[in-house]
């Protein structure tokens, strides 16, 4: 039983590292303006924002509880709790850019 618990988080934490590398890779790809200009320093900093929100977000999706299957939660108490993650993690890497003052990024 404890093994398939380890293989379901396993599984659980793929699937949401896919998602978040999807949703940095997808806007770049789709639309290249969006990428910075070929200045290291750049990005180096969105690299670091965004390595800081995937992380946050993870540890995030782990504290609520979100890597098992938990057959009392329904389908929108599921949502919210994830949507409340995803608002979190964003509000905590809004923080750190502001705190680092990366003038690239708009206050």
């Amino acid at each position: 039983m404890f093994r398939l618990r380890s293989r379901i988080f396993f599984i659980y934490l793929l699937i949401d590292v896919a998602h978040i590398c999807a949703s940095f890779y997808g806007p770049f790809n789709f639309n290249p303006a969006l990428t910075p200009q070929c200045n290291p320093a750049l990005i180096r900093i969105y690299l670091a924002a965004y390595l800081f929100w995937g992380i946050s977000l993870i540890f995030l999706l782990y504290g609520a509880h979100l890597y098992y299957t938990d057959r009392y939660l329904s389908i929108s108490e599921e949502w919210l709790k994830v949507a409340s993650c995803v608002l979190y993690s964003a509000t905590l890497t809004a923080l750190f850019l502001f705190f680092l003052k990366a003038d690239i990024f708009s206050r």
